[in-house]
């Protein structure tokens, strides 16, 4: 099993228990022969979709729990001034995150309104704070790269991500390490399939189909995209 460095503020035991959770509840789904297609336009065999999470209170607060202590650790290491939730299914857990923490936070629109102020992010900041992000998925990271890139035309610094699931993949770790913003997760993409496996989700041709999409979305994309 590969192992995200970044995850290391999180142990394995919370990381197998969060995955266990949201294979029970439904949120993380497998689906090889009839593939799921992602907002980045690529195609791949499994879907996370946490924002379930909210509707269920027992699951809610201790997903809310664990994010809790992992913003306290890193703070730690990397202060940080405001919480930032990113639109839309990241807004609820950095609200959740922010109230215990007691920390102010803003939220960060995948684009600006087109009316009123026309504002890309809401709430009151001033330049040269230090933000740490809430995301529920990172998958190519694509979604904290549009955010960082709010934060900066507004003076403001992304210190780090934290998300309940990381899928690890090559791209986000690159852009991660070029700009400096390391991204923690609750759990990932190496605990979600084996805990899938553990729970019979999963069989062993599935288990090996998931590493093969991770080795190379664009690749498995191409060859497992629906034909039209």
């Amino acid at each position: 099993m590969g192992v995200n460095q970044q995850d290391s503020l999180v142990t394995v035991s919370t990381a197998k228990e969060v995955a266990r959770l949201l294979l029970e509840l439904g949120c993380v789904r497998f689906s090889p022969q009839a593939p799921f297609r992602y907002a980045s336009g690529l195609f791949g065999p499994i879907y996370c979709d946490n924002r379930q999470i909210m509707s269920h209170v027992k699951t809610r607060n201790l997903v809310i729990n664990h994010l809790e202590q992992l913003a306290k650790m890193v703070e730690e290491k990397f202060p940080y001034d405001l919480v930032a939730g990113l639109a839309t299914a990241g807004i609820p857990h950095a609200a959740w995150c922010a109230d215990r923490l007691q920390y102010p936070m803003i939220y960060i629109r995948s684009s600006a309104k087109d009316h009123g102020a026309k504002k890309l992010i809401e709430g009151t900041f001033q330049a040269g704070q230090k933000v740490v992000l809430v995301e529920d998925l990172v998958n190519q990271a694509s979604s904290v790269q549009k955010a960082l890139d709010a934060l900066r035309d507004q003076e403001l610094s992304a210190v780090a991500t934290i998300c309940i699931v990381s899928y690890d993949m090559p791209k986000a770790r690159q852009w991660s390490e070029q700009f400096q913003v390391p991204i923690f997760g609750l759990t990932n993409f190496y605990h979600l399939k084996d805990e899938a496996l553990a729970m019979g989700k999963i069989d062993r041709a599935g288990h090996q189909l998931l590493e093969e999409w991770h080795a190379g979305p664009e690749q498995w994309s191409g060859r497992h995209a629906p034909k039209v």
